[in-house]
């Protein structure tokens, strides 16, 4: 008889080394098998803030490189595994399905389809997890990825899915090498492109980034993603003028409302005159504030802000953070992040959210 869909939620998983996959008897600090620290990777914990902070690029990514990722593999994705009746039980039995695999991975090492199936069904776990990935289950995902790169070198599914990982976890180094070597493969993938054109720009390679959107918009003058990218690269750059130009073509290719919502806010944010001097700090604050203003989850909560050489703090008042679930908070925290760095001036500074009654900080982050 089936396990009830209670029954089912508090069967405890096997556990395996994350590097050499060896099942694990019992709790201890490093594997008898490899010898991999396991401890260090145990109090990591949940991801860091930067990792914390990138959640939005990894729901894209989850909901991008899972579904395209999957069918290539192993076939067709399941429908609802986290929701409905038997929710509990769907993932009782993806629990089941990931310990066959990592077995079968520990006793044929070479074999690939087993390593796709484990990537593929690993990315299903994430995908319907609730709450914060832990650690432990990125690394996982990463050496099996790894593995599969090991086993086959042009595996696209894996170099793409590693590309992404890596951007989520802002080792964009690693990206950059991964969306490359895809490319490599699929040179005529403009989506990807302009994915590897951010990934220049988070790397400080500005005039890079700008070339490879260049090169997208000769051959679809109409890209959405690569005009609005390089309207934010310029203005990185501080070249406003052409970030204004760039921004307004944006707009009128905006797929959606949202897409244009938030495109006419960074539009707003960079509209102020250019200046010089002691006036020039001034100006940087009037378009942060605006910025600030036109978000569309805080701008009616906030209050004032404070800048200096190396800080920026924003206040907020009413504004309940701690009461929003993960999801929605971590999309609105990468959107504040990612338009902030939207302002030359904003490179390199530390970000604090505080309550402007109480004085309590409510999240924080760095600006690359």
């Amino acid at each position: 008889m089936p396990a009830s869909p209670q029954e089912t939620s508090t069967i405890m998983p096997k556990s395996y080394c994350f590097k050499c996959r060896a099942e694990l008897k019992q709790p201890a600090r490093y594997c008898p098998s490899c010898g991999a620290n396991l401890s260090k990777l145990r109090s990591s914990g949940k991801l860091g803030l930067k990792g914390y902070l990138a959640l939005l690029l990894f729901t894209v990514f989850l909901w991008g490189s899972f579904w395209w990722l999957q069918p290539k593999l192993i076939g067709t994705p399941p429908k609802n595994t986290a929701t409905g009746p038997g929710g509990s039980r769907a993932r009782g039995e993806l629990a089941d399905r990931l310990d066959a695999l990592r077995e079968k991975v520990a006793a044929k090492p070479s074999d690939l389809k087993s390593w796709q199936a484990l990537a593929s069904a690993l990315l299903e776990s994430l995908a319907v997890h609730r709450g914060e990935p832990e650690r432990a289950q990125l690394e996982e995902l990463k050496a099996a990825l790894q593995k599969i790169l090991e086993l086959s070198p042009e595996d696209k599914g894996a170099l793409l899915s590693m590309a992404e990982l890596s951007f989520t976890l802002q080792d964009f180094g690693s990206a950059e090498k991964y969306y490359r070597r895809f490319l490599k493969i699929e040179p005529d993938n403009l989506k990807i492109r302009a994915r590897h054109a951010s990934t220049l720009a988070f790397l400080g390679n500005h005039d890079g980034a700008i070339n490879e959107l260049r090169e997208v918009l000769n051959r679809d003058p109409e890209n959405f993603a690569a005009t609005s990218y390089l309207a934010i690269v310029y203005s990185q750059k501080g070249d406003l003028k052409h970030a204004q130009e760039l921004g307004k073509k944006a707009l009128s290719l905006a797929p959606s409302r949202e897409a244009a919502d938030r495109l006419s806010a960074f539009l707003k944010s960079i509209s102020g005159p250019e200046s010089s001097g002691d006036s020039a700090e001034s100006d940087y604050n009037t378009r942060l504030e605006k910025l600030i203003r036109n978000q569309p989850v805080a701008g009616k909560r906030f209050d004032s802000l404070e800048v200096n050489s190396t800080e920026i703090t924003l206040y907020f008042k009413a504004f309940p953070m701690d009461q929003m679930p993960a999801g929605p908070r971590q999309k609105f925290l990468s959107r504040l992040k990612f338009n902030i760095s939207s302002l030359k001036e904003s490179s390199g500074k530390h970000v604090r959210l505080v309550d402007k009654d109480s004085g309590r900080e409510m999240a924080a982050f760095d600006i690359p």
